[in-house]
């Protein structure tokens, strides 16, 4: 039983040391990359002391609204705005319909001005 007791302890203190070295090894990288960062912090603020300028904020700026409108927007093909593959910048949506108005929306964007006009015992609620 001497020798099961030895291996126990042995090898509970050879798993408390590894654990501790890569703890250690952990809080090491973390001090190490917070330390890189206050000298870059640094010497950016003495550039900026140097050269007379104001020291600019680092900001990551996120637009909480941009993710809702993208799939929002995404999902109404007569959206104001919107290209299909292969339109320019600035061409609006055209797909004949018959109507008058060579199948254009109008100024407004409305779905229903869309619709064929040559359909009249239908109209869409």
């Amino acid at each position: 039983m001497a020798l099961n007791d030895f291996l126990s302890l042995l090898l509970r203190v050879t798993v408390r040391i590894v654990l501790l070295a890569i703890g250690l090894v952990f809080a090491l990288s973390l001090l190490c990359a917070a330390a890189v960062l206050a000298v870059v912090w640094w010497v950016r603020l003495m550039w900026a002391k140097l050269t007379g300028r104001p020291v600019q904020a680092w900001v990551f700026k996120v637009d909480p609204r941009a993710g809702w409108n993208r799939f929002y927007r995404a999902g109404d093909p007569f959206a104001r705005g919107a290209r299909g593959p292969g339109q320019a910048n600035g061409e609006a949506a055209h797909t004949p319909t018959g109507g008058d108005d060579g199948g254009r929306l109008s100024a407004s964007g409305d779905w229903r001005d869309k619709r064929a006009k040559d359909v009249t015992d239908v109209d869409p609620k």
